[in-house]
Protein backbone atom coordinates (compact mmCIF):
# COMPACT_ATOMS: atom_id res chain seq x y z
CA UNK A 1 0.00 0.00 0.00
CA UNK A 2 0.89 3.51 -0.88
CA UNK A 3 1.04 6.36 1.72
CA UNK A 4 -0.98 8.95 0.19
CA UNK A 5 -2.14 12.27 1.74
CA UNK A 6 -5.04 14.40 0.75
CA UNK A 7 -5.53 18.31 0.83
CA UNK A 8 -8.54 20.35 1.07
CA UNK A 9 -9.46 23.13 -0.36
CA UNK A 10 -12.71 25.24 -1.11
CA UNK A 11 -15.00 22.18 -1.14
CA UNK A 12 -12.76 20.33 -3.30
CA UNK A 13 -9.94 17.70 -2.24
CA UNK A 14 -6.89 16.99 -4.78
CA UNK A 15 -4.64 13.98 -4.07
CA UNK A 16 -1.05 14.70 -3.97
CA UNK A 17 1.84 12.68 -4.15
CA UNK A 18 3.21 10.97 -1.08
CA UNK A 19 6.55 12.64 -0.24
CA UNK A 20 8.38 9.29 1.05
CA UNK A 21 7.04 7.42 -1.89
CA UNK A 22 7.77 9.23 -5.33
CA UNK A 23 4.61 7.43 -7.03
CA UNK A 24 2.39 10.03 -8.42
CA UNK A 25 -1.19 10.49 -7.19
CA UNK A 26 -4.39 10.63 -8.98
CA UNK A 27 -5.48 13.78 -10.69
CA UNK A 28 -7.94 15.25 -8.39
CA UNK A 29 -11.09 13.83 -5.78
CA UNK A 30 -13.49 16.05 -4.82
CA UNK A 31 -15.28 15.33 -1.77
CA UNK A 32 -18.81 16.74 -1.34
CA UNK A 33 -21.92 16.01 1.10
CA UNK A 34 -25.36 17.33 0.65
CA UNK A 35 -27.83 17.87 3.70
CA UNK A 36 -31.15 18.67 3.05
CA UNK A 37 -33.69 19.94 5.93
CA UNK A 38 -35.71 22.92 7.15
CA UNK A 39 -34.69 26.68 8.46
CA UNK A 40 -36.70 28.57 10.79
CA UNK A 41 -36.37 31.60 12.29
CA UNK A 42 -35.72 31.86 16.35
CA UNK A 43 -37.72 34.75 16.32
CA UNK A 44 -41.14 35.98 14.20
CA UNK A 45 -43.24 39.31 14.71
CA UNK A 46 -46.16 40.80 13.60
CA UNK A 47 -45.57 44.59 13.82
CA UNK A 48 -48.56 47.02 14.36
CA UNK A 49 -48.97 50.54 15.66
CA UNK A 50 -50.43 51.00 18.94
CA UNK A 51 -52.89 53.41 17.54
CA UNK A 52 -55.28 53.51 14.10
CA UNK A 53 -53.69 55.99 11.48
CA UNK A 54 -53.33 55.95 7.90
CA UNK A 55 -49.47 54.95 6.60
CA UNK A 56 -47.95 57.49 5.13
CA UNK A 57 -44.16 55.76 4.08
CA UNK A 58 -43.28 52.51 3.92
CA UNK A 59 -39.38 52.15 3.76
CA UNK A 60 -39.08 48.50 3.13
CA UNK A 61 -39.72 45.60 1.12
CA UNK A 62 -40.04 41.69 1.11
CA UNK A 63 -36.68 40.48 1.59
CA UNK A 64 -34.71 43.52 3.36
CA UNK A 65 -32.50 43.23 6.02
CA UNK A 66 -33.03 45.86 8.87
CA UNK A 67 -30.82 46.52 12.02
CA UNK A 68 -32.88 47.06 15.25
CA UNK A 69 -33.62 50.43 15.05
CA UNK A 70 -34.54 50.80 11.64
CA UNK A 71 -37.74 52.56 10.35
CA UNK A 72 -40.17 50.21 8.91
CA UNK A 73 -43.58 52.72 8.47
CA UNK A 74 -44.41 56.56 8.61
CA UNK A 75 -47.71 57.11 9.98
CA UNK A 76 -49.32 60.68 9.33
CA UNK A 77 -49.54 62.50 12.23
CA UNK A 78 -51.72 65.10 11.32
CA UNK A 79 -54.86 63.84 13.83
CA UNK A 80 -52.08 63.50 16.62
CA UNK A 81 -50.68 67.03 16.14
CA UNK A 82 -53.90 68.21 16.37
CA UNK A 83 -54.96 66.43 19.82
CA UNK A 84 -51.26 67.79 20.69
CA UNK A 85 -53.32 71.63 20.24
CA UNK A 86 -55.63 70.44 21.94
CA UNK A 87 -54.02 69.12 24.94
CA UNK A 88 -51.75 72.12 25.30
CA UNK A 89 -55.11 74.42 25.56
CA UNK A 90 -56.50 72.05 27.84
CA UNK A 91 -53.22 72.36 30.63
CA UNK A 92 -53.81 75.87 29.87
CA UNK A 93 -57.40 76.07 31.33
CA UNK A 94 -56.75 73.70 33.88
CA UNK A 95 -53.58 75.86 34.89
CA UNK A 96 -55.32 78.95 34.99
CA UNK A 97 -58.20 76.98 37.32
CA UNK A 98 -55.80 75.50 39.44
CA UNK A 99 -54.46 79.04 39.91
CA UNK A 100 -57.51 80.56 40.81
CA UNK A 101 -58.43 77.83 43.13
CA UNK A 102 -55.63 78.27 45.32
CA UNK A 103 -55.94 82.11 45.15
CA UNK A 104 -59.37 81.51 46.83
CA UNK A 105 -58.05 78.68 49.12
CA UNK A 106 -55.41 80.74 50.57
CA UNK A 107 -57.51 83.85 51.15
CA UNK A 108 -60.67 81.53 52.62
CA UNK A 109 -58.31 79.81 55.11
CA UNK A 110 -57.89 82.47 57.73
CA UNK A 111 -61.36 83.45 57.29
CA UNK A 112 -62.09 79.71 57.94
CA UNK A 113 -59.77 79.66 60.50
CA UNK A 114 -61.16 82.69 62.46
CA UNK A 115 -64.64 81.17 62.06
CA UNK A 116 -65.76 83.91 59.84
CA UNK A 117 -66.94 81.72 56.89
CA UNK A 118 -68.87 78.63 57.64
CA UNK A 119 -67.47 75.14 57.37
CA UNK A 120 -69.63 73.85 54.21
CA UNK A 121 -68.43 77.24 52.47
CA UNK A 122 -64.75 76.34 53.28
CA UNK A 123 -65.42 72.56 51.91
CA UNK A 124 -66.25 73.97 48.85
CA UNK A 125 -63.18 76.06 48.27
CA UNK A 126 -61.25 72.78 49.34
CA UNK A 127 -62.91 70.51 46.94
CA UNK A 128 -62.41 73.31 44.30
CA UNK A 129 -58.52 72.98 44.87
CA UNK A 130 -58.45 69.40 44.86
CA UNK A 131 -60.77 69.07 41.38
CA UNK A 132 -58.46 71.83 40.05
CA UNK A 133 -55.63 70.20 40.95
CA UNK A 134 -57.02 66.65 39.03
CA UNK A 135 -57.68 68.44 36.40
CA UNK A 136 -54.51 69.79 35.52
CA UNK A 137 -52.80 66.26 36.52
CA UNK A 138 -55.46 65.41 33.98
CA UNK A 139 -54.61 67.52 31.41
CA UNK A 140 -50.78 66.71 31.59
CA UNK A 141 -51.31 62.97 31.39
CA UNK A 142 -53.06 63.75 27.91
CA UNK A 143 -50.04 65.77 26.94
CA UNK A 144 -48.27 63.20 27.28
CA UNK A 145 -50.54 60.97 25.68
CA UNK A 146 -50.22 62.65 22.65
CA UNK A 147 -46.76 63.25 22.82
CA UNK A 148 -45.98 59.50 22.93
CA UNK A 149 -48.37 59.29 19.65
CA UNK A 150 -46.41 61.33 18.15
CA UNK A 151 -43.19 59.31 19.20
CA UNK A 152 -44.67 56.17 18.04
CA UNK A 153 -45.66 57.44 14.70
CA UNK A 154 -42.40 55.39 12.98
CA UNK A 155 -42.40 52.23 13.82
CA UNK A 156 -39.28 50.57 13.93
CA UNK A 157 -37.42 46.72 13.59
CA UNK A 158 -37.41 46.25 17.27
CA UNK A 159 -34.20 43.57 16.39
CA UNK A 160 -32.47 42.72 13.73
CA UNK A 161 -33.97 40.28 10.68
CA UNK A 162 -35.41 39.81 7.25
CA UNK A 163 -38.51 41.31 6.37
CA UNK A 164 -40.60 38.12 5.19
CA UNK A 165 -43.77 39.76 4.28
CA UNK A 166 -45.05 43.18 4.19
CA UNK A 167 -48.97 43.71 4.61
CA UNK A 168 -49.39 47.44 4.45
CA UNK A 169 -48.88 50.05 1.49
CA UNK A 170 -48.96 53.51 1.67
CA UNK A 171 -52.35 55.26 2.05
CA UNK A 172 -53.32 52.15 3.60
Amino acid sequence: PEAKKVSVEKGAAQSTQAADTGTPAPEEALLAQVFTGTTEAHRRSVIAPSFGAIVKKVFVREGDYVKKGDPLVKLDTSDMALAKKQASAAIEAAQANYDLSTLDWDRMKPLYESGSIPKSQWDMIDAKLKAAKAGLAQAKVAIDSANKQLGDSTIRAPYAGLIVKKMVSEGE
